[in-house]
C-alpha cells in the first residue's frame, strides 16, 4: 500500500521525547507487538493421547506461572512471539516458532498431570498464519480502507475527516457494520431516518437472557460483547428472535 500512495512508513518504538510519551523508551528501537497463533480443541468419547513433535518447544509450570488455562477449547491470546523480529520479512520464522509453542502448551494440557480432564479432548484446529499485532505504521495524513473511501466520496482528506465529529462517528458505525471493534462505541441500526440501538445490557451474570424491543425488520443480529465476568472468553450458545 505504501509504495503506490509514496507515504512515509515506521516500524518499533518512538523514542519518549518524541511525542512526549511517557511509556514510550528513552531511546527508540525496533520492538513491535508480538504475533500470535491459536488453537481449537474437540471432546472425543473414548482418550485422546498426544505427542509432540520433536521439534516442539518444552513449556514447563514456570513458564505458565501467569496464565491461567482453565478451559481449552479456544486457545490462548497470550501465546505471543516474535516482537523483536521484523514481523513482515521474518513471518516464517514466527509461524514455526509460534506452532513448537502451540504444541507444547497442548502437551502440558495433555501429559503434564495438572488438567486430567483433558483425557479426552484432542487438537482439533490450529492456525498456519500469525495474528499481528503491530508491523509497519504510515506516517502523515493517510489513510486505508473504509476512511479512505469515505474521504474520496466527499471529496475530503484524512485530516478533515478526522477533524469532522459526525464523520468520524459514521465512519466508526460504517466499521462497526463490517465486523470491526471498536471499545466504548455501540453498533447502531437505522431506522426510520435515525439511529436507534436495540439492546444494551451491563454487569450481565444470567445464563439465559430475554429481551423485548420494537419490531424491526433486520438480514442479521449483531452481538457485541464488552466484556465477561473475570473469564478469558464469553460463548453465547443460541440466539432466538419472535415477532
Amino acid at each position: 500500500m505504501r509504495r503506490p500512495a509514496r507515504g512515509e512508513i515506521r516500524t518499533g518504538r518512538e523514542a519518549r521525547s518524541e511525542f512526549g510519551e511517557s511509556l514510550e523508551p528513552e531511546a527508540a528501537d525496533q520492538e513491535t507487538l508480538g504475533s500470535s497463533i491459536l488453537f481449537t480443541s474437540r471432546r472425543h468419547p473414548e482418550p485422546m493421547p498426544f505427542r509432540p513433535p520433536r521439534w516442539a518447544r518444552k513449556i514447563t509450570k514456570e513458564h505458565l506461572r501467569l496464565r491461567r488455562i482453565g478451559s481449552w477449547e479456544y486457545g490462548y491470546w497470550w501465546i505471543e512471539w516474535g516482537g523483536n523480529k521484523d514481523t513482515i520479512r521474518g513471518n516464517e520464522l514466527i509461524r514455526f516458532e509460534l506452532l513448537s509453542i502451540v504444541m507444547d502448551v497442548w502437551d502440558y494440557i495433555k501429559n503434564s498431570g495438572e488438567h486430567p480432564d483433558s483425557a479426552n479432548w484432542a487438537l482439533d484446529w490450529a492456525g498456519m498464519m500469525p495474528g499481528k499485532r503491530g508491523s509497519r505504521r504510515v506516517v502523515g495524513g493517510q489513510a486505508a480502507g473504509t476512511a479512505a473511501a469515505m474521504c474520496l466520496a466527499a471529496g475530503i482528506t484524512p485530516r478533515q475527516l478526522a477533524a469532522d465529529p459526525k464523520r468520524v462517528a459514521s465512519l466508526q458505525q460504517a466499521l462497526l457494520r463490517d465486523d470491526q471493534t471498536i471499545k466504548g462505541v455501540s453498533y447502531r441500526r437505522e431506522a426510520e431516518g435515525r439511529l436507534i440501538g436495540l439492546v444494551s445490557v451491563s454487569d450481565n451474570y444470567q445464563r439465559l437472557r430475554r429481551h423485548r424491543f420494537e419490531a424491526v425488520t433486520a438480514r442479521a443480529i449483531r452481538i457485541h460483547v464488552k466484556a465477561t465476568q473475570g473469564d478469558e472468553a464469553a460463548r453465547i450458545f443460541e440466539v432466538r428472535c419472535y415477532r
